[in-house]
């Protein structure tokens, strides 16, 4: 039955991924997309994110203390369908506090929506606010569609000294590895 569940979802899973990539599925997509919200995380919104990514775990909310993370999520009908972080670096001896986008994900069948545009806009947004000069992020660089949205959204590969051993020893360890980008602000 595992197997079978397996192979199912691994389909259907292709299925979704080819429909995603056609006109139409596009067009319906960004007018549903034009329904969902995008808004600063609850503590209910990161339970909800918690059962989505591991419904195994405990009942326990995650509660965002952090004053150097901010959170926001996307729903459409009242559900969570993506989530991203705003994540503010104060390294000790660093020259200015730097600003990174983490964590953004979008739920497989709410793709195309334009959902990742909204949630990585609100982060550079947020940022600008913040008075940064500049947004970073990590993207998986076999991960086409996320470096394509970044890239559209003006974000441009780049070098970070104070990374390069981790992601070297990361590209090692599993065959492929993270890139760096960054979006200038200024």
């Amino acid at each position: 039955m595992k197997v079978f569940c397996k192979l199912f979802y691994n389909s259907a899973n292709r299925f979704l991924r080819k429909a995603q990539n056609q006109f139409l599925y596009s067009l319906f997509g960004k007018f549903l997309g034009k329904k969902t919200v995008v808004r600063q995380a609850e503590n209910g919104d990161r339970l909800a994110l918690q059962r989505w990514l591991d419904p195994t775990s405990a009942e326990e909310i995650y509660v965002q203390d952090d004053s150097n993370v901010i959170e926001w999520v996307a729903l459409y009908r009242n559900r969570v369908v993506g989530f991203v972080q705003l994540v503010f670096d104060e390294s000790p001896g660093a020259v200015e506090k730097e600003y990174w986008l983490f964590s953004l994900i979008i739920k497989p069948a709410n793709r195309r929506w334009g959902i990742g545009t909204a949630l990585t806009k609100a982060v550079i947004d947020r940022a600008c606010t913040e008075g940064a000069k500049a947004v970073h992020l990590l993207v998986f660089e076999d991960n086409i569609r996320a470096i394509r949205l970044y890239q559209k959204l003006g974000f441009e590969f780049c070098s970070v000294p104070k990374l390069k051993f981790i992601l070297e020893k990361e590209r090692k360890k599993y065959d492929h590895g993270r890139v760096a980008m960054r979006k200038n602000l200024v």
